[in-house]
């Protein structure tokens, strides 16, 4: 992933393996790591119900680009550049497979959202899974819910379930699923 004006960083790069745990000092960019991993949920969530429209993006050429707003974004834009920077935000996300997703977000502009890939692009819901196949899944702390301690209205939790709230409200979502929803996710994180 490679970033440029998101959050503290002017520019910075990381790499990713199929599982990560982040550490490191305050303002080392663990936060802004999650924080572009829900934009690419973001994406990989609208790119399912919707077609993308095959656009010419220089310098990249020909590229599937989805026509996204900054409300369609679970963090909200205006909070990302860094120092309030009126500068675009850019967030490039690598595939082994030699795709790049690029995310360039402003807050008075419509975002720009397209797959940059060596394949012809496609304009089809199934393109972006082809291109990155990978499901991406922050999984913020779990702590115990405690006894004492009142639900979060359940219309609330819902709404906030994709969101960077949702670290916050983690215990409240699970406590609305099934057992078996919390199973899968189980098997999930166990890696099974």
């Amino acid at each position: 992933m490679e970033f440029e004006n998101f959050r503290k960083h002017t520019k910075f790069r990381v790499t990713c393996k199929e599982r990560n745990i982040f550490v490191g000092p305050n303002n080392a960019g663990k936060s802004s790591v999650l924080d572009a991993l829900r934009l690419f949920a973001d994406v990989a969530r609208y790119a399912e119900y919707r077609l993308p429209v095959i656009k010419t993006q220089n310098p990249y050429g020909v590229c599937a680009t989805y026509e996204m707003t900054n409300k369609n974004f679970c963090l909200p834009i205006a909070n990302i550049p860094t120092n309030d920077s009126e500068e675009d935000v850019k967030v490039s996300i690598y595939h082994d497979n030699g795709s790049v997703l690029h995310l360039i977000l402003n807050v008075d502009r419509q975002p720009t959202v397209f797959i940059q890939s060596d394949a012809r692009a496609k304009r089809s819901k199934t393109y972006f899974k082809e291109c990155f196949p990978e499901a991406i899944i922050v999984v913020p702390t779990l702590g115990q819910f405690e006894e004492t301690e009142k639900p979060n209205d359940p219309d609330y939790v819902r709404s906030v379930e994709h969101t960077r709230l949702a670290a916050r409200n983690f215990r409240n979502i699970w406590r609305q699923k099934n057992h078996s929803d919390f199973q899968e996710f189980s098997a999930l994180v166990e890696g099974n």
